[in-house]
């Protein structure tokens, strides 16, 4: 199992230190208003996540750490949707709309979470994802639209989907 991890490990931190995406290509059904702002050098921490998955040792257990913090009044769903794509280039997302207290994404290339990057990356990525939109005022439940696949089952997760021991 520890081979397995560090082995995911290796592969995710490969696969985001690198992404020929350039994010002005993102498309996205919301409301282009507040266009996000471009990755430059100067702002690019804007696109680093907000939370991530660790392996914690002490407790041989995986489970989500914030790592930065950030200004809750300026953090759209867009921005979301652009930190998400940047860090998970293997798993492009598409913000369709809020509805309450729910926010509803898309993935329409879903191979990539549901194929690619194994239970243990699946699983960071639901988990990671639904941690940053719930970051959003108000909002307390994600909803994945996605074609289920053998690491990933579309449906409404919250902060208490995962039997994490936070």
């Amino acid at each position: 199992m520890k081979k397995y991890f560090f082995l995911i490990i290796l592969v995710y931190a490969i696969s985001s230190c690198h992404n020929d995406k350039d994010p002005e290509q993102t498309t996205s059904n919301a409301d282009t208003s507040k266009p996000a702002p471009s990755a430059t050098p100067e702002n690019d921490s804007i696109y680093s996540k907000i939370w991530t998955f660790q392996y914690d040792s002490v407790l041989n257990d995986e489970r989500p750490k914030k790592i930065r913090t950030f200004d809750p009044a300026t953090l759209t769903p867009q921005m979301i949707v652009e930190i998400v794509n940047k860090n998970y280039p293997i798993v492009q997302i598409k913000y369709v709309k809020t509805s309450g207290d729910t926010v509803f994404v898309a993935i329409p290339n879903s191979m990539g979470l549901t194929q690619q990057m194994g239970s243990t990356g699946a699983n960071e990525f639901m988990v990671c994802v639904t941690f940053t939109f719930t970051e959003l005022k108000g909002i307390k439940h994600v909803s994945f639209d996605f074609e289920e696949g053998d690491h990933a089952v579309p449906g409404v997760y919250d902060r208490t989907s995962w039997s994490l021991n936070l």
